[in-house]
């Protein structure tokens, strides 16, 4: 596992611990559906895995980052995070506002969106320093 671990790239380490941490937060948190308030396990849930994304095809895209392509996909990655970011607040917005539901709460998906940018300068830091 430790040598699985030290072949991964910044961005898939990065995945790799916010989904860890994106699970283990959403099992805390599953009581909570007994209580009928199970958009905060699903917001930490959608919102972590949605951060997660982006690490994902950009750790896919690394091995061609130095070429012209790759750095044109790197602008698309991020162009189509902000995208699909947009299109999810403007559905959670129409869902509240216009059909009284609610299914994902928008302040856990936020903070779990931005969990994964900590982890990645946290794992930055590491690989910088060896």
């Amino acid at each position: 596992m430790k040598q699985w671990y030290s072949q991964l790239n910044i961005y898939f380490k990065t995945v790799f611990w916010t989904v860890l941490i994106t699970l283990g937060v959403t099992i805390t948190l599953t009581p909570l559906f007994f209580f009928g308030l199970m958009e905060y396990p699903i917001g930490i849930l959608v919102g972590g895995l949605f951060g997660a994304l982006y690490y994902l095809a950009a750790g896919f895209n690394q091995r061609e980052i130095n070429t012209r392509q790759g750095m044109t996909i790197d602008v698309v990655l991020i162009v189509m995070r902000f995208v699909l970011l947009a299109g999810v607040f403007f559905a959670l917005a129409w869902l509240y506002y216009k059909g009284n539901i609610h299914v994902i709460n928008i302040f856990t998906f936020i903070g779990a969106y931005l969990i994964s940018v900590p982890m990645y300068l946290i794992l930055f830091g590491k690989e910088k320093n060896k």
